[in-house]
C-alpha cells in the first residue's frame, strides 16, 4: 500500500468530497437540512501557517471556526483579539 503525505490526504479529501458534493446537486435534489451542511474547524497553532489558515475558512461558505490553540497565550490572544475586530457579526 502506497504511503500518502498529508498535504496529499487532504487533497483528496477535499476533491472527493467535492466530487460528491457536484454529483448530488447535479440530480436537482434538494436535501434537508442536517449537521453535514456546516463544516466547523478549530485551528491549532497560531504561527505563519495557522495564520494563514483563518481567513481562508472564513471565506467559505458553511464553514465555520469555531476555536483556536496555540500554546504561546499572547499570541492566541493577539488572534482571537483580530478576529474579533475581522468577522465579528
Amino acid at each position: 500500500m502506497k504511503k500518502i503525505n498529508r498535504r496529499q490526504f487532504i487533497k483528496r479529501s477535499l476533491t472527493t468530497t467535492a466530487g460528491a458534493y457536484l454529483g448530488l446537486s447535479s440530480l436537482n435534489v434538494s436535501p434537508a437540512y442536517s449537521a453535514n451542511n456546516e463544516i466547523r474547524v478549530a485551528i491549532i497553532g497560531m504561527g505563519v501557517r495557522g495564520g494563514q489558515h483563518t481567513p481562508d475558512f472564513q471565506n467559505i461558505d458553511g464553514v465555520n471556526i469555531v476555536a483556536f490553540c496555540d500554546p504561546d497565550r499572547q499570541r492566541l490572544n493577539r488572534h482571537i483579539e483580530e478576529f474579533k475586530k475581522k468577522y465579528s457579526r
